[in-house]
């Protein structure tokens, strides 16, 4: 027998994965950026596994 009652987040919930969504975005876009403009091969090899 299923419930049809919904869990709602709260608003600290909600604000903690929004932060998280803002920053792992940020933080995604940073290293696509710095993929293009580093000329070390070795580290960017070593951002490329990040990726």
């Amino acid at each position: 027998m299923r419930s049809s009652k919904q869990i709602r987040l709260t608003t600290a919930e909600m604000a903690y994965l929004w932060a998280q969504y803002v920053s792992d975005s940020a933080s995604r876009c940073m290293l696509l950026y710095f993929m293009e403009v580093v000329e070390d091969k070795e580290v960017k090899d070593g951002f490329r596994s990040n990726v």
